[in-house]
């Protein structure tokens, strides 16, 4: 299933990403789509890579489905927006 991530301004700024959409198998959760995120080898490490950034860790934020705080463990449904707000990436 599809869901799109979305980033808050700082993490636009910093990696030129504002929004990315992700395929995940049925069932994921919000932790699931950022483990995929992370794990992404393409066009999105690439951009990262073009700017000197690289990923290293975890990455640390508050996530938002519909206006609401979820945690790591909240299910994910096809079709869902997670907004990713004060992403830090670290080790």
């Amino acid at each position: 299933m599809k869901v799109r991530l979305s980033f808050d301004t700082f993490f636009e700024t910093i990696t030129g990403i504002d929004s990315v959409d992700i395929d995940i198998p049925e069932g994921s959760t919000v932790g699931d789509a950022v483990d995929v995120f992370l794990s992404d080898k393409s066009e999105i490490k690439n951009k990262m890579n073009d700017k000197k950034l690289f990923l290293l860790g975890d990455l640390r934020a508050i996530y938002h489905i519909a206006g609401t705080v979820v945690k790591k463990d909240h299910p994910l449904t096809g079709g869902d927006n997670l907004k990713i707000l004060k992403a830090f990436i670290g080790g």
